[in-house]
């Protein structure tokens, strides 16, 4: 949930999946990381925030999610992640995201502004 541009965190994937989304390379979190590997910089708004929004651009979009979310199948967290995109209207997406687990899986769908060229 975002209200007032605030995220709700919670326990569950879905603020790692935000996290993992819509953290800057430069986001003060990646101060008390061990390797590099677990930095996070996302490529996901790297898209948002540079390309404009065209259907052409979604397959660019999914793919940086795509990128963002494969340290939840390397850390054993998922076993599949898939990935969509639709449009959602002028200047917004909406990111559909199914995290297969073990014997459950979990839906995340993510209203997103597109960025100032959308």
């Amino acid at each position: 949930n975002i209200q007032n541009g605030l995220v709700q965190i919670t326990e569950g994937l879905e603020t790692a999946v935000y996290m993992s989304l819509f953290s800057p390379g430069d986001w003060f979190g990646n101060e008390a990381v061990d390797t590099p590997e677990e930095k996070l910089s996302s490529q996901t708004e790297q898209v948002i925030n540079n390309k404009p929004q065209s259907s052409k651009n979604y397959q660019l979009l999914v793919q940086a999610v795509e990128a963002d979310l494969k340290w939840l199948i390397s850390n054993g967290n998922a076993n599949s992640i898939d990935v969509s995109v639709t449009s959602g209207g002028l200047n917004r997406v909406m990111i559909s995201i199914t995290i297969e687990q073990d014997s459950s899986s979990n839906n995340i769908t993510l209203p997103v502004e597109w960025g100032a060229n959308g």
